[in-house]
């Protein structure tokens, strides 16, 4: 199936570069070399016979004599395609159609050469030109990257594990058997993989078991960053991208005078670019100032039920009140989507961070700071994944500082296994100080939920509370989301206005015309998609009462029911935390959660949503299953079946 699946992203990857192939084979080759051809043509007068066309084309006819002799043509501009872009047809077609009125001669072009091949307007729409260019530059970089992870999915050495596709398998059988109905990655998290789908439970006392020293960058204790690689990964992009991009800022002026203000939206490209040549730029003052950074392994490799832990040294200046954030993480990475659309995501299954143990040292190249750390790994943990191809696990060490002048970045790709060596010999345990901070923060919100004071938490930010009579009431209102509204309203405007923008530009007869139909539909899919959410966002809310025995939720849309439930307090069996996504990235990472009431009737009614970080979840569970009579474990044992249905 890895073959297959393979095959398929190969082809369909060369499948679409070669879309982009054609489009540059229809549009900007054959436009440059008319270009670079009519340079060198010679003037004479014409006079225009007619004149007409629409504003994505210009036609005419006309006369005119070289030497002796008297030709007719019907070229007007280099390209040979239709276009909506500014307007210049519509410049041209009053131009030729005043010059026609007024019997006033015209300036043709000629080919000395072949005087028969003739042409009015020599000159290059710089403004059109780098437009097609970016056009079939994304095809041909979409699709070059399509084939390139084909490649790579497909090329997997023998003898290794298996992939990730079986675990889809086994957690299929456990849903149809009731045991587990989560989704896939909660199922990795939970430890519920089959052993042979992720490293297994071998323990690695056979010195010749050691699938780690397979991956050359594991050879050793000794593993260095993918810092220097994406350094020049970044200035590769970055140059590229503003190559691409430049002839925007050539035309802008020129486009402008013209009355083509849809250039403007054109310089959010080089923006990006700028934006790129500056993270570029901050990466190598980051190489510069402290090159490599070896992080040594203690145990080697980290181990699974065991620990993860090392030294880092740095070189440099000492400083003694910097904090360097250290963090774990196991993550599941995955393909999602399909065709243009795919993509690889990481989710995280399981992390920790703390601050490392910072002290001056001294060796012959120099003086620095060493960092020590260690890491207590729980078990039912997937180990690395040596060829890191496909579906696959890996874990990752992230190292974060900011000191004077430039900020400290570094990610490790370390082989963690269910290894017999398992303790370090680092005293600094960072899980303890993990353990400890979620503790204060649990109980802090939990004292501040027992005593309703709930502008003191985070959910005050999208909850309203109230507790009178007895009845306990959550609200959370229209016009909460305020972020994510802007957020999808800007990909409704941008996926609209580029749907647009690609039919009414590119939109006419022709294979060109039709291969710019079936380019736009992916942008206005997700145009349609993004408007709607748009709408639905801010005027979604929801109200939950607890009291008197009974459990109310009402969803609405604006003042209309979408949803309602009515159901004794009773037939709730626990409260169920669940993640719904995540905002940020490596330490800086928010993960988010909604909690269900799970009834007897085995059905999921969402009673909380937009919960910031598994610590308040965790809080304000507990507090709702207080007001539910759940007991402390968490959950009651059904009873009585008493089945909920939702009241429409």
């Amino acid at each position: 199936m890895r073959t297959i699946g393979a095959m398929i992203g190969v082809i369909f990857g060369l499948f679409f570069a070669g879309m982009g192939g054609y489009i540059a084979w229809e549009t900007t080759l054959p436009t440059f070399l008319n270009w670079v051809e009519a340079r060198e043509w010679q003037a004479t007068e014409g006079t225009i016979i007619a004149a007409g066309g629409a504003d994505n084309g210009v036609i005419a006819s006309y006369s005119y004599r070289v030497g002796r002799d008297e030709y007719l043509g019907k070229r007007v501009y280099l390209a040979e395609f239709k276009d909506n872009f500014g307007s210049y047809h519509r410049e041209m077609r009053s131009y030729l159609r005043e010059k026609e009125r007024t019997v006033q001669p015209v300036t043709i072009w000629f080919d000395p050469d072949n005087p028969a091949d003739s042409i009015i307007d020599r000159d290059m729409r710089w403004g059109l030109f780098a437009l097609t260019v970016l056009f079939w530059s994304i095809f041909v970089l979409i699709g070059l990257t399509l084939a390139a992870a084909g490649f790579r999915g497909g090329a997997r050495v023998p003898g290794c594990r298996p992939t990730l596709a079986n675990t889809h398998d086994s957690r299929q059988m456990a849903q149809a058997s009731g045991e587990f109905k989560a989704g896939f990655t909660d199922y990795l998290r939970a430890g519920r993989y089959p052993p042979d789908a992720v490293g297994g439970n071998i323990a690695y006392t056979d010195p010749s078991l050691r699938p780690w020293l397979r991956n050359p960058h594991w050879k050793t204790s000794r593993i260095r960053s993918n810092a220097k690689r994406g350094l020049y990964q970044m200035w590769g992009f970055a140059l590229l991208w503003n190559a691409i991009c430049s002839p925007v800022l050539w035309v802008f002026g020129e486009e402008l005078r013209r009355g083509n203000y849809v250039i403007v939206v054109g310089l959010l490209f080089p923006l990006v670019g700028f934006f790129l040549l500056k993270r570029a730029w901050k990466m190598t003052r980051e190489w510069r100032r402290f090159g490599v950074i070896e992080l040594e392994m203690d145990p080697y490799p980290g181990a699974i039920d065991g620990h993860v832990g090392g030294r880092l040294r740095i070189n440099g200046i000492y400083e003694s009140g910097c904090r360097y954030q250290l963090e774990l993480s196991c993550l599941y990475s995955h393909m999602t989507g399909s065709g243009e659309d795919r993509s690889r995501r990481e989710n995280t299954l399981w992390s920790e961070k703390g601050v490392a143990h910072a002290a001056p040292t001294t060796s012959a190249s120099g003086s620095g700071t060493l960092l020590s750390f260690r890491f207590s790994v729980p078990d039912e943990l997937p180990e690395s994944d040596v060829e890191q191809s496909g579906d696959y696990c890996l874990w990752r060490l992230g190292l974060r500082a900011e000191l004077p002048g430039v900020s400290l970045e570094r990610d490790y790709t370390i082989p963690v296994f269910r290894a017999g060596q398992r303790d370090s010999s680092v005293a600094h345990d960072l899980s303890r100080q993990a353990v400890e901070q979620h503790s204060r923060v649990v109980e802090s919100s939990t004292m501040a939920l027992n005593a309703g004071a709930f502008d003191r938490t985070a959910l005050a930010q999208t909850l309203r509370y109230s507790d009178q009579g007895g009845v306990t009431r959550f609200y959370y209102p229209m016009f909460r989301h305020k972020a994510l509204t802007l957020f999808s309203l800007l990909f409704a405007v941008g996926f609209g206005f580029a749907s647009i923008s690609i039919i009414t530009t590119f939109g006419g007869d022709g294979g060109f015309g039709i291969v710019a139909m079936l380019f736009s539909l992916p942008f206005v899919i997700v145009g349609m998609l993004a408007t709607a959410v748009t709408l639905y966002l801010p005027l979604a809310n929801l109200r939950v009462e607890i009291g008197n025995g009974t459990l109310q939720v009402t969803r609405r849309l604006f003042i209309v029911p979408i949803r309602r439930y009515r159901l004794a307090t009773y037939d709730v069996t626990r409260i169920e935390a669940t993640r719904t996504g995540s905002t940020g990235e490596g330490s800086g990472m928010v993960v988010h959660f909604k909690l269900s009431a799970c009834t007897k009737a085995d059905e999921k009614i969402t009673i909380a949503e937009g919960i910031d970080g598994e610590a308040l979840a965790t809080a304000f569970k507990n507090f709702l299953e207080k007001r539910l009579g759940i007991a402390s474990a968490g959950s009651r044992e059904p009873g009585r079946d008493s089945p909920t249905a939702p009241v429409e």
